[in-house]
Order: C-alpha cells, then sequence, then structure tokens
C-alpha cells in the first residue's frame, strides 16, 4: 500500500523576500514532492498573495538550468505544477520563477532511492546567513549492499565519487566498494555491542524507557575523542572539493549518520529547529515495515523497545545539544575543539555547500 500513495520524500521551504508596493515584504515559498513511478509535484505559496505567474525549468544538475526553455508555466494563484519524470530512473532539480525575477531551485529531499533505508539529500536548508546548503553535493544513508538492480542504475546517474562508511560489517562496505565510486572510507565506530543489546531485547531486559536512555547515551559517547577522531577524519574529506559528490552511510543510516549531519548543518549554520527536523524526518521514510513484521508476535514490551530504537525521537537530539552547550559552552566551541574545524576549514566547507540559490 506504501507504494501507491503520494509519498512526501521532501518539502524544502525556501524564504525570499521581495518588494511589492513599496515596502511590503513578500514571503516566496517552494516545495517538491515526488509521485513513485510517475513524475513531480512541483509547488509554490505567497503571502500575502499578490498577482503573478511561475516558470519552472527542469535539469538533472542543480546549477544548470536552461532558462529559455520552461517545463512548465502557471498563474502564481494555481499553487502546483504537476510535472511527469521524463525518465524515473535519473534524479531532476527544478527552478521555480517568481515573475520571471526571483528564483529559487527545488529537488525532492529523498532520491527515489528505496531499497536503502533513508537515502537523501542534505539540500536545501536555509542557514543564518540567508544562504542554502546545495542540492546533489552530499547525501547520507543506511548500507548500500541493500541496492536493487533499479536502484543502482539511480545510485550511478547520481555520480557519486566518495563513499564514506560507518557500518562494521565489512561484507557491507566490500559490496559498497563495487559501485564504481572513486574513493570509499571505512570509518568504522563500535560505541554499543549489538549482539549484547540484542539480546537484552528479546529476553525482555530491554523497555521502551532503557531504549530512551540507550539512544541518548549513545549520542553522548560520540562526543568522545576517539569517536571525534573519526568526525574530523569526515571533514576533511568534505573540506575538499573533488570528493564531491559523497554519502554519508551506516548499517540504517541513524546514529553515527545523524551526528555526521548535525555536526555538518551546524558547521555550515543551518538553524538547530532544521537540524532537528532533518533528524526526525526519517521516520516518515524509514522502511520499518519489514521489521514490524518481524517482531509482530513479540511480546509487546520488545515490539515497543525496538520500534522505539528504530525511530528518531527529537528529544535525543536536543539532548546532544544541550549536553554540548553544558560541556563545551556552544556547538561552535565543540566543533572547534573537539572536531578540529577551524575557521579556514569552515570557510571550504561553506564555499563548497552554500549556495545564494
Amino acid at each position: 500500500m506504501f507504494r501507491y500513495v503520494l509519498i512526501y520524500l521532501t518539502v524544502v521551504t525556501t524564504y525570499l523576500t521581495v518588494s511589492s508596493c513599496g515596502s511590503q515584504e513578500i514571503d516566496f515559498t517552494a516545495a517538491c514532492d515526488v509521485v513513485p513511478g510517475k513524475g513531480y509535484v512541483v509547488k509554490w505559496d505567497i503571502y500575502p498573495k499578490i498577482e503573478g505567474h511561475i516558470k519552472v525549468y527542469i535539469s538533472e544538475s542543480p546549477t544548470e538550468f536552461d532558462l529559455s526553455k520552461p517545463i512548465a508555466e502557471a498563474d502564481v494563484n494555481k499553487n502546483y505544477i504537476k510535472i511527469e519524470s521524463p525518465d524515473v530512473k535519473r534524479r531532476y532539480y527544478f527552478k521555480v520563477v517568481f515573475n520571471d525575477k526571483y528564483g529559487r531551485v527545488v529537488g525532492t529531499r529523498g532520491a527515489n532511492i528505496r531499497s536503502a533505508y533513508t537515502f537523501r539529500d542534505l539540500g536545501g536548508y536555509r542557514n543564518d546567513e540567508n544562504r542554502y546548503t546545495k542540492w546533489g553535493m552530499i547525501y547520507r544513508s543506511g548500507r548500500l549492499d541493500t541496492l536493487n538492480d533499479a536502484d543502482k542504475e539511480r545510485f550511478y546517474n547520481l555520480g557519486i565519487k566518495t563513499i564514506i562508511d560507518f557500518s562494521n560489517d565489512s561484507s557491507g562496505f566490500d559490496k559498497a566498494e563495487k559501485l564504481g565510486v572513486d574513493k570509499t572510507i571505512r570509518l568504522s565506530l563500535n560505541n554499543f555491542n549489538n549482539e549484547k543489546l540484542r539480546e537484552r531485547i528479546y529476553d525482555g531486559e530491554f523497555r521502551k524507557g532503557d531504549a530512551r536512555i540507550f539512544m541518548q547515551d549513545f549520542f553522548i559517547s560520540l562526543m568522545k575523542r576517539d569517536a571525534c577522531n573519526k568526525y574530523d577524519t569526515i571533514f576533511d574529506i568534505l573540506a575538499d572539493e573533488s570528493n564531491y559528490p559523497v554519502v554519508i552511510t551506516s548499517r540504517y543510516g541513524k546514529g553515527y549518520c545523524d551526528f555526521a549531519s548535525a555536526l555538518l548543518l551546524s558547521a555550515l549554520g543551518v538553524p538547530k529547529e532544521l537540524i532537528l527536523e532533518d533528524y526526525t524526518w526519517a521516520n516518515q521514510y524509514f522502511n520499518s515495515g519489514s521489521i514490524k513484521a518481524r517482531i509482530s508476535n513479540m511480546d509487546e514490551n520488545v515490539q515497543e523497545s525496538i520500534t522505539r530504537i528504530i525511530q528518531n525521537d527529537r528529544l535525543d537530539m536536543v539532548c546532544v545539544f544541550n549536553a554540548i552547550d553544558r560541556k563545551f559552552g556552544s556547538m561552535e566551541h565543540f566543533l572547534s575543539d573537539q572536531i578540529d574545524i577551524d575557521s579556514k576549514k569552515n570557510k571550504a566547507l561553506r564555499k563548497i555547500l552554500l549556495t545564494s540559490e
């Protein structure tokens, strides 16, 4: 049933202040949703309502659009356009232009790669300088050895150059190396014992409340020096433009990936609230159906514990931010002191990963 409904793989909202009727400020927002196997719905909204015209342009590159050939046009009051996908195995971006003057680039948060857990693009987030994270530059995902043939083709079409993998299972890493990328880098971390955790859950010794404490303790453990050294390596890789596009992976695209995303978006000046949105966004995309089917006959407490672990609760990430503020004074100090992101590296990251559109 899941595949037959409209799935909002992303709603990236971009804000644009324009002048109308003197000093009146207008909020121009745009978003892109996907209907699997069919096409896209490009939406926009303007407040307060004013008259105008929308043109939408399509491209496989988020930075190169042929502005002489819009793929669709509409009155601004229509608020959306349906666009058929030219090729369902390729990823497309859209430039939404209001009155031939103001435009924003939008894409789907997910890349329509459904056989890997939570595969998604970190583009389109607005930072504190009104700049946006670039689309098509950095992705995050669960392990990639689960890709079916159709998704392998979609993956190839993204042009990924570098895979950074947190998985402890070497077999998954070995298969990822065969995906035709230039670099595969394994940064194995083992901040908890999977087998011991599994035993506690299935023996009924691990309750929902334990799961909450476990997740928060897990994230706090990533603030220690040995883990920070791994994340420091990631930022060295990300500060080199020749490594892009990059995908960061872990077994389920959670945990280690969540922490990496939070640190990166923080370094780029993305507000905490948007970082929390990115963290919980996985809940609408996470393929927990097969997991729930396997645990459906288990004790109710076991089901609740597993569900709590596979779902992302924003309070877990709030706990991370609060712990960093208490121990290091601020996220900025944590990034500079523990992850070694100095002003030079931060400037390089922002030059590579931020855009005015």
